[in-house]
């Protein structure tokens, strides 16, 4: 593959709906002319405890400060 053309290896993380834990991947991309071939190395879900699954499933009621702390947490989670 020339230089210019290196492919990239990010970690991708989210948590959907389901709110049955954190997915976390780990993909490579590689460009492909105008467009991106991609593949997912390895990927897992972490799951929630009961109380990170209430703290999320409440969050839509909290203030905006209380909102903030949640986020905090959650990304030291």
């Amino acid at each position: 593959m020339p230089d210019h053309q290196k492919s990239y290896i990010i970690a991708g993380l989210m948590s959907g709906t389901s709110l049955d834990g954190l997915d976390i991947a780990l993909c490579e991309f590689i460009p492909d002319g105008n467009s991106w071939q991609f593949s997912i190395t390895d990927a897992t879900t972490y799951p929630y405890s009961v109380t990170w699954m209430e703290h999320l499933r409440n969050a839509q009621h909290l203030t905006a400060n209380k909102l903030l702390l949640l986020h905090k947490e959650y990304g030291t989670y």
